[in-house]
């Protein structure tokens, strides 16, 4: 963390640095929204690298291809969460055992910025033809051509590997 957080309605209290967290500190790091920047953009590359964390903490223990932790871990998600019946976490699992950490990205979908709807509350604004345009595109990727005039303009969309702005997390 860059900074310590001390987050009474997530119930987060944790020293700036390098912290190992598990169960209820897990799930307030994903569900704090208080005092993290960037609003539920913010919160969502939080909740981007906190997956990326735990899926290179699990396969340095080989847990995807080690049959008795896979059955474990199968297990505790299938205990944990509710799914559609014809879901097959052991098929998910067993094809997320090619990955690496390094090579799983995370997309936002393009926004207009936040709107206060009385009521509601803030809420992202979309353009649903702007988000049809990016889900088409990442669904068919168009060819990577060789570019001799360096980077492309940036995105409307968050992309990244590892969601760390200068070294930690926020």
């Amino acid at each position: 963390l860059c900074e310590a957080v001390d987050d009474h309605y997530s119930g987060l209290h944790l020293p700036a640095g390098i912290n190992h967290i598990s169960g209820r500190n897990a799930l307030a790091f994903v569900r704090q929204r208080h005092g993290v920047p960037g609003s539920d953009l913010g919160r969502e590359k939080r909740q981007r690298y906190f997956l990326a964390a735990a899926y290179r903490k699990m396969a340095s223990l080989n847990t995807l291809v080690n049959p008795g932790r896979l059955s474990k871990l199968i297990k505790a998600v299938d205990d944990s969460i509710y799914v559609d019946q014809d879901f097959s976490l052991q098929s998910l699992l067993e094809q997320m055992a090619n990955l690496s950490a390094d090579n799983i990205n995370g997309e936002t979908i393009p926004t207009d910025g936040e709107q206060l709807i009385s009521g509601v509350g803030d809420a992202l604004l979309v353009n649903p033809k702007q988000v049809q345009d990016f889900v088409h595109n990442m669904i068919h990727p168009e060819p990577k051509q060789p570019s001799s005039t360096g980077p492309s303009s940036p995105s409307t969309s968050s992309s990244s590997k590892a969601p760390i702005d200068s070294g930690c997390i926020h």
